[in-house]
């Protein structure tokens, strides 16, 4: 079996939310979103902030944490949810 997990990086976002219920409209099976600390890989995707955002428009988040210390980021990411 495939899923299909469109990234929310590839988003329009100027305009997220549009991007995110044509999602939730179409046969995608979750949103995923990465989560970059600017040491392990060498860019910053987007923070916590966006993620609760994105939660009030979509309940089906897989995340992916690129980060040196994940023990740093448990707290904000539960907070996020």
């Amino acid at each position: 079996m495939h899923l299909v997990a469109p990234s929310v990086l590839s988003a329009d976002f100027s305009n997220l939310q549009k991007d995110i219920e044509l999602i939730n409209n179409s046969e995608a099976d979750w949103f995923h979103v990465d989560v970059m600390d600017g040491v392990f890989v060498p860019n910053i995707s987007f923070g916590f902030p966006v993620i609760k955002a994105i939660k009030k428009f979509t309940n089906t988040l897989n995340y992916l944490s690129s980060n040196t210390l994940p023990v740093f980021w448990v707290m904000p990411f539960l907070l996020s949810l």
